[in-house]
């Protein structure tokens, strides 16, 4: 199974950008809180240190350009999708791996802001 479930803040404003005249996307890298404490699930999240990861987010279509026309930096959303892993080779032979969560759904979880369209 494959299925991923995020909610986070948008760390930088989306763009839209078109791959051809018909396929939109945009990428963008959500900020999410982790704690750090002990392996067993009755520890308190309040007695970690909290962190937070980056995973880059990949949306296409309509659910691109909803994110870019409605949210900007900072908005919380939820994002569920799906995990995609690319190989790729550097320019110097070395071999690298990049992955991203194809979103198939972005909710807003705060109204739209900052000029955006309400």
């Amino acid at each position: 199974m494959n299925n991923v479930s995020l909610v986070g803040r948008i760390t930088k404003a989306p763009e839209l950008r078109c791959l051809n005249e018909e396929r939109y996307y945009t990428s963008f890298t959500l900020a999410i809180d982790r704690y750090l404490g002990g392996a067993y699930k009755e520890e308190k999240q309040s007695e970690g240190k909290q962190v937070a990861d980056f995973p880059r987010i990949t949306a296409w279509g309509r659910v691109a350009e909803n994110l870019c026309k409605y949210m900007d930096k900072g908005a919380l959303v939820s994002v569920v999708g799906k995990v995609a892993t690319h190989r790729f080779e550097k320019e110097d032979g070395e071999i690298s791996y990049l992955t991203d969560i194809i979103a198939e759904e972005i909710r807003f979880l705060e109204p739209a802001s900052n000029g955006k369209a309400e």
